[in-house]
């Protein structure tokens, strides 16, 4: 591993590198790097290197070139390097594990673009691109590169639960929610066991590993969830992806006082009904009667601001199936 990534409340990203190198405390420590004020010795020659000279000394690859005054060599191994700049809070950051080149960064807040991508994090001068795509304007807390490098898979943990897209290409990325099981609740961090199934040892009484590539949601006020569906090891049974969702139901903000989005997905052309009802069964709206609608992701504003006070139920309704989402109107 040669690289570290850092974030910070300002939005800005550092990449530190040069840690393959690195063997001892000092080699990555920051408080260790030469300054400006220091005086260095060449030791090619003898000369004393000072002043700006310092700073433009590359110490991830020539600092055994250098000692200090006394002749004790430079530990100092690393660079540390801004290398982007978000508009908000960075809330995680995740990397390939099959290709350190592909960074994924997601940030919080309420406007602007929440997810960033990049394929060339690793070069002097990396790019990122948002890759928001569908996804509606709300903060993302965490994100997941999927670690099969066969998969372009990658996990995200949003304020409206969880989103997933095989198919990263900029403002044109389709996200699909992946909350059926846990809602459209707060999900604070997502994370993948990296290991495989080889690792451990139960002969020195070390677990073998038996969830390689399981997904773990954080979520707030329903616990962590697991999937197992990106395991790609033979003997799990089901392999079905975590985008794989073949109807779902999401309504967003939730609570709201006036204006909310009810979000649904079909796996393909679908005669399809849309109703709103109360908590006493009485039908509140209809909002799609037998339509028939093309597979896809759709977004549907709902104004609720004449509303009573309290709980409503949203029934998508779709051949002999249906899906129930609730939301409050406060």
């Amino acid at each position: 591993m040669n690289y570290a990534w850092c974030g910070n409340t300002n939005g800005q990203l550092t990449r530190i590198s040069g840690l393959a190198n690195v063997y001892t405390a000092a080699g990555a420590d920051i408080d260790m790097k030469p300054q400006t004020t220091d005086t260095l010795i060449l030791i090619s020659t003898g000369d004393s290197i000072m002043g700006s000279l310092v700073s433009q000394i590359d110490f991830e690859n020539d600092n055994h070139l250098y000692t200090w005054l006394d002749g004790t060599p430079v530990e100092y191994n690393v660079s540390v390097k801004p290398v982007a700049s978000f508009p908000n809070v960075i809330t995680d950051i995740s990397v390939d594990p099959s290709n350190p080149d592909n960074v994924c960064v997601t940030v919080g807040g309420t406007s602007g673009n929440h997810v960033h991508y990049s394929t060339n994090a690793t070069s002097a001068s990396p790019t990122f691109t948002a890759i928001d795509g569908n996804l509606p304007d709300m903060p993302v807390f965490g994100c997941v590169v999927e670690r099969d490098a066969s998969s372009d898979v990658i996990v995200i943990g949003t304020e409206y639960g969880i989103f997933t897209t095989d198919n990263v290409s900029g403002s044109s990325t389709t996200w699909s929610p992946c909350n059926d099981e846990i809602g459209p609740i707060p999900v604070f961090d997502v994370c993948q066991q990296w290991r495989d199934w080889e690792e451990g040892d139960t002969l020195h009484r070390y677990r073998r590993v038996e969830n390689p590539g399981a997904i773990y949601a954080c979520t707030h006020g329903r616990g962590v969830w697991r999937a197992d569906n990106l395991l790609s090891n033979q003997d799990i049974d089901s392999d079905e992806p975590l985008t794989s969702n073949p109807v779902s139901l999401n309504v967003f903000p939730n609570p709201s006082s006036d204006l909310t989005t009810i979000n649904f997905s079909i796996p393909s052309n679908k005669e399809i009904s849309l109703d709103v009802y109360d908590l006493n069964g009485k039908k509140i709206k209809s909002i799609l009667s037998n339509n028939v609608s093309n597979g896809g992701i759709y977004n549907i504003p709902l104004d609720i601001s004449l509303y009573p006070l309290g709980t409503y139920i949203v029934v998508l309704s779709s051949d002999n199936t249906s899906k129930v989402a609730k939301f409050i109107k406060y």
